[in-house]
């Protein structure tokens, strides 16, 4: 195997992506991985509040088919007004490619009561 250079390194695409599709939306999304400056900023955002994280990491994961966000932290109200279980169901995926902990992302994806009405 080669021994990569800088740029080789700085230019190979290493975030997995998966499509999954969401009836309930009438099509499919694009889930990416975050990068590491992602995942910093997004850590050090939602510092002591598991819920803010897993759905700010949803929004964050969200992409286009370019690899663009779709949303960001400050979008994240609106996102936060769709189906519970379709969110709860993304941030499964979210939780599984970045490898954070399942347990925790997954029992705080759903946005809570008061965050949902509007």
């Amino acid at each position: 195997m080669a021994i990569l250079n800088k740029q080789q390194i700085l230019d190979a695409n290493d975030l997995p992506r998966e499509t999954v599709a969401v009836p309930e939306w009438g099509g499919d999304v694009i889930v990416q991985g975050l990068s590491a400056a992602q995942a910093e900023a997004l850590v050090k955002a939602t510092k002591d509040d598991n819920q803010a994280f897993a759905i700010n990491m949803l929004a964050l994961s969200l992409v286009d088919e370019a690899g663009m966000p779709l949303f960001d932290i400050e979008s994240v109200v609106a996102l936060k007004q769709k189906n519970t279980n379709v969110l709860t169901r993304l941030v499964k995926v979210c939780t599984r490619i970045n490898e954070f902990d399942a347990g925790e992302a997954e029992k705080n994806a759903a946005p809570d009561a008061a965050a949902t009405s509007a």
